[in-house]
């Protein structure tokens, strides 16, 4: 064995143990390495036949560690089909513009353990690399899916373009079909308001839950002014139903004040996590038994709204969250702000004082 290749086989089970302990950081949730691929529309690709697709990768990372540390040639086969498997994924990252340090991190360490177990015998790591990719892909599914907002069960309502159920003249519109009492709850400011700032949040983004706070005081001055109306529209997405049970109690709220504090509340809950999980801590400002009841009598009303939200944000193209835009009474878009240039303070200064 040449020095080379024998400075790379001590590498490889550190390298390889390494990126297992990165990839184990998933087990904490977003407590230690947040993973906003959800957030960006990539849920689909967390949890393969229910199990997620970090176990199975801790796990054979482990293996291979092991393997290479008693230099069993077994160690570069298994890797090679890491490796396949890791590129699969960024190559779905890059299909649908999924930006994350921590999968990046790791991928980039089960491709770098590849290299270090480069050699002879090619053809069984190449066809393991092969299959891995190609596995994936059908297990997953052979078309790449973008997780946006949920498809509503029952055929949407129609939605008016930005004034939801007010027209410019401030009156209920004689077409809304979500009831308006409902919608006033995820509402800030006056219905008169010449401009309109259409806010998607995800319950559990914790990025959601990063900008609400700064971008509610940024805008507090335009709202107070009556210059601005807030609409916050839920991102219930398919691969988290436990977000539109988040979203559904927010709604059973008893006034816009008391919908604005459970928003704030459960905000950046992790994934999962539905309302028996967090109604102890929503026990602090509400009473979760009289929101259930609440809840119960309101259902059908709720979901016609959610479904309503979910066509709105098609319809605006929102995939990742944070998302807004802002515009005109009448429907013409003032700006437009995704996950990536969400600026607070931006977003302010774009609020006309005419």
């Amino acid at each position: 064995m040449s020095r080379l290749a024998d400075n790379a086989a001590r590498i490889l089970p550190w390298l390889a143990l390494a990126t297992a302990l990165v990839a184990a950081t998933r087990f904490f949730g977003d407590a230690i390495w947040p993973c906003p691929v959800s957030c960006q529309g990539g849920g689909h690709y967390q949890r393969l036949w229910g199990v997620p697709v970090h176990v199975p990768a801790v796990l054979s990372l482990l293996v291979i560690a092991i393997l290479a540390w008693r230099r069993r040639p077994e160690a570069g086969w298994l890797v090679w089909g890491a490796a396949g498997g890791s590129l699969y994924f960024l190559w779905v990252a890059w299909m649908i513009s999924l930006r994350c340090p921590y999968c990046f991190t790791v991928h980039a360490g089960v491709l770098l353990c590849a290299v270090l177990a480069a050699g002879a015998p090619w053809l069984p790591r190449l066809a393991l690399f092969a299959l891995a990719f190609l596995g994936l892909h059908f297990a997953f599914n052979p078309s790449v899916i973008e997780d946006g907002p949920a498809t509503p069960a029952t055929p949407a309502p129609a939605v008016p373009e930005i004034g939801a159920f007010f027209t410019p003249g401030g009156r209920p519109a004689a077409t809304a079909t979500v009831d308006p009492s409902l919608d006033l709850l995820r509402r800030q400011g006056s219905p008169q308001a010449a401009y309109v700032l259409e806010l998607a949040i995800d319950l559990h983004c914790p990025h959601c839950a990063a900008a609400q706070g700064p971008l509610m005081d940024a805008l507090r001055r335009a709202v107070t002014e009556g210059r601005v109306e807030v609409v916050h529209r839920f991102m219930t997405r398919r691969s988290a139903p436990s977000g539109r049970e988040l979203a559904r109690h927010v709604l059973a709220a008893r006034d816009a004040a008391q919908a604005g504090l459970l928003t704030s509340l459960l905000l950046g809950t992790p994934e999962g996590r539905g309302w028996a999980a967090v109604s102890p801590r929503v026990a602090e400002i509400a009473d979760p038994a009289a929101l259930e009841r609440t809840l119960a009598g309101r259902s059908a009303a709720v979901d016609a709204l959610l479904d309503a939200d979910a066509v709105r944000l098609r319809e605006l193209r929102a995939r990742a969250t944070p998302f807004a835009t802002l515009s005109r009474r009448s429907g013409d878009l003032i700006g437009r702000w995704d996950d990536r240039v969400f600026d607070p303070q931006a977003i302010a200064r774009e609020i006309p004082f005419d």
